[in-house]
């Protein structure tokens, strides 16, 4: 019994070690991937190579406050910055990445790159129409009121409002705190640092 559990123990701990590094790989991959979709920059996401490349020709990082800063060195990303943002969902964490003009705070993109939400509902928020509404909208990070607002759908009456997801009313006060804190501190160390 003891030999039986010690090889069952052994091989999921060797197979991690072994594929670390390409675990690593893929995700930084991913990442690169989201940060050149929200900048907007044109790459071939099929080509792992063109993406990197892309990455490194279009794209200078840097770590403020704790935070990474990707910002856009190519048109049409000169003036625009990315960075990582994160907050509760209503099953587990909610990962993404925003990109901001560094001029106005108006959002250019943002993607959800990772969330436990309920797929046809919560899980929505990484749909394209849903995100692709953001776009415009700018972030006031010195304003207490919050800096979006997601209303019911047809419900926009200020220019911070977007569509909420119908039949998602958790997820969407989740990711409206996901502004109002993760967002807000990442816009205020942006401001603070004189970027």
């Amino acid at each position: 019994m003891v030999v039986v559990c010690a090889v069952c123990t052994a091989i999921p701990a060797i197979v991690r070690v072994a594929t670390a590094h390409r675990v690593a790989a893929n995700e930084r991959m991913a990442t690169h991937t989201s940060v050149l979709s929200v900048l907007n920059l044109p790459f071939d996401p099929k080509d792992p190579g063109a993406v990197e490349h892309t990455f490194r020709a279009c794209v200078r990082e840097e770590t403020i406050g704790g935070r990474t800063y990707w910002y856009g060195l190519k048109e049409p990303a000169i003036g625009v910055v990315a960075f990582p943002v994160q907050g509760p969902g209503f099953w587990g964490p909610i990962h993404g990445i925003a990109a901001v003009a560094e001029s106005e705070f108006a959002v250019v993109g943002l993607s959800f790159t990772r969330h436990e939400e309920t797929p046809g509902l919560g899980g929505r928020i990484d749909e394209p129409w849903f995100t692709a509404q953001f776009r415009g909208v700018r972030l006031d990070p010195f304003s207490p009121t919050p800096l979006v607002r997601l209303v019911p759908q047809g419900g926009r009456v200020r220019p911070n409002d977007v569509d909420a997801i119908t039949g998602a009313t958790e997820t969407s006060r989740k990711i409206q705190s996901l502004f109002d804190a993760d967002m807000r501190q990442a816009l205020l160390v942006l401001k603070d640092s004189g970027q």
